[in-house]
């Protein structure tokens, strides 16, 4: 079926299907146009869709089932939302005796998408299964990452120091490894003081030691750098180790799948620094983050919701399907419209075919207003998809269960498409504090204004929660620098991270 060629990334050529009768002339084509599987809405949107792509055999799905339910569009205020009704949705269902978990699957176009999602249905104690994938908190570029926090975190441990010490490749090979174990062992030191004395182990060449003390000192430079923020040490982390850089420029989907994983633990990671703020620890993180991916064991025989890409998803089916993030930049996805290609596009609207025709009884696609991406808050863009089809619009934004984001809401709905000013956001919701000119101050005005480059001991400054005071030291440079502060009502200074303060200059002493 040329409508369901979604492997071009694999070499799989479209072509080779619609070129059959013009290579093979007195071949006889018969066109599979009955479905059995789907209700008469499900394959009307799915005929709607497909239309719209030119380079295809022409043909009219139909079936003799049910006309069935309309097709649902789901609207979220943001990722976690979403994960929660879907949830809800699921277990409610099963709980009136409607449905079973198996009768359930939820598809999504990066595999970093099912982070939230596996999250929320563990809260419902919902069992389920990733098919034709591992956990997020398993997958191998997370614990890579996560590795480098937990040695910085913890210098002994041993197992993030092996799991790092050569990733990305930095010529420190396993006998190397193995030479240097011994000799820590013989000394008993740990493996990171044996790293940064490697110029003194004689069973290390003068390049592997080289190698193995270069990368004590970047995971030492790490350690000084730290700012208080998660997210800003994992950034650090990525940008000097280029552990995405060999991914970008690829072609082949699971690289892409890759770094979009990357960017979801940095979306997580700034996520907690922003829930707790200046009481953010490195260790906290790593504690939420081991929680997060600690899973009881199932039932074997007990049904699982399955859980998958829309690229895994070709040949199945199921009852009731969800099909999340139906938003520009994921469906169709980024990479994609960024090249302007059309037979990238075609291929993604095939690829949504996919997934729409999996469904037997329920289908439902969702969006959401907002979503974090590569650890910032994005205001989401309707998928040109969606403007294709015909299906019913279920605004779940106005639920009062997500009255508690009222305040966001209006915010959401005030800035322009593309990514959200964090320090706007922050304005959204009264009870942050919010940076402001003097003036501002002075007439009580709502407008956020930018952050202060600069800071200069002896400054007065007001903070809008511990009121005026002076600086009196800084250190560091760029997002690193830290600003100190004795205000006026108290006996010590504090310490702030410049770029994310809301400390406004008054002036000099």
């Amino acid at each position: 079926d040329p409508d369901q060629s979604i492997y071009g990334w694999r070499g799989a050529k479209i072509e080779n299907i619609l070129q059959f009768e013009r290579d093979f002339p007195d071949c006889k084509t018969i066109r599979l146009e009955q479905n059995f599987r789907s209700t008469k809405e499900i394959l009307r949107v799915a005929d709607d869709l497909i239309s719209h792509n030119q380079r295809r055999k022409a043909k009219t799905l139909f079936t003799e089932n049910d006309d069935g339910s309309p097709v649902e569009l789901l609207s979220y205020q943001d990722e976690r939302h979403e994960a929660d009704d879907i949830a809800r949705r699921i277990r409610s269902a099963v709980d009136q005796e409607e449905h079973e978990y198996t009768d359930f699957a939820i598809f999504y176009r990066v595999n970093s998408l099912s982070r939230e999602l596996e999250l929320a249905l563990a809260r419902h104690k919902i069992p389920y299964q990733l098919a034709g994938s591992v956990a997020f908190y398993e997958r191998t570029e997370v614990k890579d990452l996560l590795s480098y926090l937990k040695l910085i975190n913890n210098p002994d441990d041993r197992v993030a120091f092996s799991r790092i010490v050569n990733k990305p490749l930095r010529g420190i090979g396993k006998t190397t490894q193995n030479k240097l174990i011994r000799w820590a062992d013989e000394r008993g030191i740990s493996l990171m003081e044996a790293a940064q004395q490697a110029a003194d182990c004689p069973k290390l060449s003068k390049r592997a030691a080289t190698m193995v003390a270069r990368f004590a000192k970047m995971i030492n430079g790490f350690s000084m750098a730290d700012s208080g923020s998660v997210a800003n040490l994992m950034e650090n982390i990525i940008d000097s180790t280029r552990m995405v850089d060999s991914w970008k420029e690829s072609p082949d989907e699971d690289d892409q799948q890759r770094i979009a994983n990357v960017n979801e633990l940095l979306s997580t990671a700034k996520k907690y620094d922003d829930i707790y703020g200046e009481e953010t620890t490195l260790e906290g993180f790593l504690e939420v983050s081991t929680l997060a991916s600690a899973t009881d064991q199932l039932d074997a025989d007990a049904g699982r919701v399955t859980l998958m890409t829309l690229h895994a998803a070709k040949g199945l089916e199921y009852p009731v399907v969800f099909i999340v993030g139906v938003e520009q930049n994921l469906i169709p996805h980024e990479r994609v419209l960024r090249e302007e290609l059309r037979d990238g596009l075609e291929e993604e609207r095939r690829l949504f075919f996919v997934g729409i025709t999996r469904a037997e009884q329920s289908l439902y696609l969702t969006q959401t207003r907002e979503r974090s991406m590569r650890g910032r808050p994005w205001r989401t863009i309707t998928s040109d998809f969606l403007k294709e089809i015909d299906v019913e619009l279920n605004d779940q934004t106005t639920d009062e269960l997500f009255e508690s984001r009222s305040h966001f809401d209006e915010f959401v709905e005030s800035v322009k498409r593309g990514e959200i000013d964090t320090t706007a956001l922050k304005a959204a919701n009264p009870e942050r504090p919010l940076l402001m000119t003097g003036a501002d101050l002075l007439k009580n005005s709502p407008q956020a204004a930018e952050i202060p480059q600069g800071f200069s001991v002896g400054m007065r400054v007001r903070h809008p929660r511990y009121g005026v005071g002076t600086v009196m030291g800084i250190s560091g440079f760029a997002r690193k620098r830290m600003v100190s502060v004795l205000f006026d009502d108290a006996d010590e200074p504090q310490t702030f991270v410049a770029a994310h303060c809301p400390l406004q200059p008054l002036g000099l002493r």
